[in-house]
C-alpha cells in the first residue's frame, strides 16, 4: 500500500485502492524499499522489483507502471536499510552488500565478507567529506570509499561491550548511538573520547 499525495498541513492518509499488486507474496515476502531517482525498488526475500511512474494523484487519477522484475535470485534481508547516492542504491542481502545502478546489480561486499559475517547492517550513512558509505552493524562500522573502491573497518574500543543502535550524519559530523544511551561523535578517523 502507498499513501495519498502529501498535502501540507494534513497528515498522511491511505486508501485501500492504492496498492501495488505482486504475485507470490506467500513464497517471497517483501523485506525492504529503496528509492533511486524516479524508481522505487521493492525488495523481497529472493527478488527485486522496480516501480516507476508518478502514481495516482490525490483524486486517484493516474497509476504506477506495472512492477518490473530486476532480479529473481537476489533479494534483501528483512528490514535492510538502503541508501541512494550518485553511485547507486546500496542494500544488504543474505549474500552480502550489493549496489544497483546503471550497470545492473553488483556484489561489492566480497572484501569484507569475513568482517561482516552474519552481522546485520542496522544503518547506512554517506559521508561526503571522505567519499564513503558507512555500513553500521551493532559492533562496528565498515566504510566503503566509492571513489577508490576500497573498504575500511572501524573499531571503537571506547564503546567497550556496548552495542551500536544507530548512526547519523549531521552537518558533516558522524554520530553513533549505543545501547547505553550515549551519543558519540566521530573525530577524524576515531571516535571521540567523550560522549555527548
Amino acid at each position: 500500500f502507498f499513501s495519498k499525495e502529501y498535502q501540507e498541513g494534513f497528515g498522511v492518509s491511505f486508501t485501500d485502492t492504492f496498492f501495488v499488486p505482486l504475485d507470490g507474496l506467500d513464497d517471497d515476502k517483501p523485506t525492504a524499499l529503496g528509492s533511486a531517482g524516479g524508481t522505487i525498488y521493492l525488495f523481497r526475500e529472493n527478488s527485486i522489483w522496480a516501480l516507476s511512474g508518478d502514481g495516482p494523484d490525490k483524486t486517484g487519477a493516474g497509476q504506477y507502471y506495472t512492477p518490473q522484475l530486476v532480479s529473481n535470485s537476489i533479494g534483501a534481508l528483512k528490514g535492510s536499510p538502503t541508501i541512494f547516492t550518485d553511485e547507486g542504491l546500496f542494500f544488504q542481502s543474505t549474500k552480502g552488500i550489493f549496489i544497483i545502478n546503471a550497470n545492473g546489480i553488483t556484489y561489492i561486499g566480497s572484501p569484507v565478507e569475513d568482517i561482516l559475517g552474519t552481522s546485520r547492517i542496522i544503518d547506512m550513512i554517506q559521508d561526503q567529506k571522505t567519499s564513503t558509505i558507512r555500513f553500521i552493524t551493532d559492533s562496528s562500522v565498515i566504510a566503503y570509499d566509492y571513489g577508490a573502491k576500497q573498504w575500511s573497518n572501524y573499531t571503537f574500543s571506547t564503546l567497550s561491550s556496548n552495542k551500536i543502535v544507530g548512526a547519523g550524519n549531521a552537518d558533516g559530523d558522524i554520530y553513533l548511538a549505543n545501547n547505553d544511551n550515549k551519543l558519540w561523535k566521530e573525530s577524524g578517523y576515531k571516535l571521540g573520547t567523550t560522549y555527548l
